[in-house]
């Protein structure tokens, strides 16, 4: 690689690959996309000690937890609202 040229590779993820004047390369990883927007939004929304989960988590472990529906909230510059569920509990089961 030619010193201070990068790549990008998009997907779930981006990879940057960097090389300094010195011909050492450095990877650098970001997490982008709708998973990690929704995620953002709900750490935003969530008060101090609860815990949001989103809805496309709630359906795979819907079977596990149990939630109450948290009022859907719309973000700046999102397409729709935000389905959200309040962790109440884990409960314990006898293995």
């Amino acid at each position: 690689m030619t010193p201070g040229s990068e790549t990008v590779c998009g997907g779930r993820y981006w990879r940057r690959r960097r090389c300094d004047t010195s011909g050492s390369t450095t990877l650098d990883y970001t997490a982008v996309g709708d998973t990690v927007t929704v995620a953002s939004h709900l750490l935003e929304a969530a008060e101090s000690g609860i815990i949001l989960i989103g809805e496309a988590t709630y359906r795979m472990v819907e079977s596990l937890i149990r939630v109450e529906i948290v009022e859907p909230f719309a973000v700046r510059g999102g397409s729709r609202p935000i389905v959200a569920h309040r962790l109440v509990s884990i409960p314990l089961t006898d293995t």
